[in-house]
């Protein structure tokens, strides 16, 4: 089934989790070879959605931290974890990673942190030894080749004619080889065993009036831990200004942050953090 949001497209229909961003905002990308077929669509600062079609031989594995977008500026909007859509349990709601199946697809709901300074321009998503780099599209335009796509016979013997079959006479997007790729897009996809939490919502307190003598900046410094599923508990105040202040403090982050928990050697962990929660006037 092909993930899109809100449309259905003949034999592939993918369902959606997430709403979309203003239209200024939305972007599409595509990667389309006779090996795989990539789509990549921004809903939201926190969420994108992936399709993967496998038309090779062998098993491709997509991490979701190797999904990055760059805007203009250089910024970077990096993927997470994959949000499972019907997990045996709210505490295994993410995975790291995803295995397509020589021709087959699955299409994945990547939470991250995809905040820019301007709307993203590029995207990339590292598979393997490879670097894809998928070419930017308008909807008008994603939205009509996303229909060819979902005409793929994935039955068919040769993949090279299956692409053209549907209409397609060119590819989209490049492909680099990692190992031979710039120091910027290497650096784009470092080899950390460790991949830090991620502070995914996080708003500031109101100061309350009768606290408006306090000079700027008023913080808080809190200590918490994130479960692997992303829970907060064991808030604790490390730095605090005042009974009050402390309490708003803890109840905000206990109650309206949101966090994607820790990555250690490809396995979801649990993590210590220790936050300055800032008051706003």
């Amino acid at each position: 089934m092909w993930k899109r949001r809100g449309m259905f497209l003949g034999l592939m229909v993918w369902a959606l989790t997430g709403g979309p961003i203003a239209a200024e905002g939305s972007r599409y990308f595509l990667y389309l070879s006779d090996q795989r077929v990539v789509t990549v669509e921004l809903l939201d600062p926190g969420m994108t959605i992936l399709n993967f079609i496998n038309l090779g031989d062998s098993f491709e594995a997509v991490r979701a931290y190797e999904l990055v977008l760059v805007d203009a500026s250089g910024r970077t909007g990096r993927g997470h974890l994959i949000v499972r859509e019907d997990p045996p349990s709210p505490r295994e709601v993410y995975q790291v990673s995803g295995l397509i199946k020589p021709r087959s697809f699955l299409g994945y709901n990547i939470a991250g942190r995809y905040q820019f300074a301007t709307p993203p321009e590029t995207c990339y998503l590292k598979v393997g030894g490879r670097i894809l780099e998928l070419e930017p599209l308008n909807e008008e335009q994603f939205d009509q080749l996303a229909s060819m796509v979902s005409e793929l016979d994935l039955e068919a013997a040769n993949s090279a004619a299956m692409v053209r079959d549907v209409g397609f006479n060119r590819g989209y997007g490049v492909l680099h080889r990692a190992s031979e790729v710039d120091a910027r897009l290497r650096g784009y996809f470092p080899d950390e065993a460790v991949i830090p939490t991620v502070l995914v919502e996080g708003s500031e307190p109101q100061l309350p009036s009768d606290a408006s003598h306090l000079k700027d900046p008023v913080v808080v410094v809190v200590s918490i831990s994130v479960s692997p599923w992303g829970g907060v508990f064991d808030l604790q105040v490390v730095e605090g200004v005042d009974e009050k202040l402390d309490q708003m403090a803890l109840d905000t982050v206990r109650n309206s942050w949101r966090f994607l928990p820790a990555i250690s050697k490809g396995e979801i962990v649990g993590s210590e953090l220790t936050l300055n929660v800032r008051f706003r006037r």
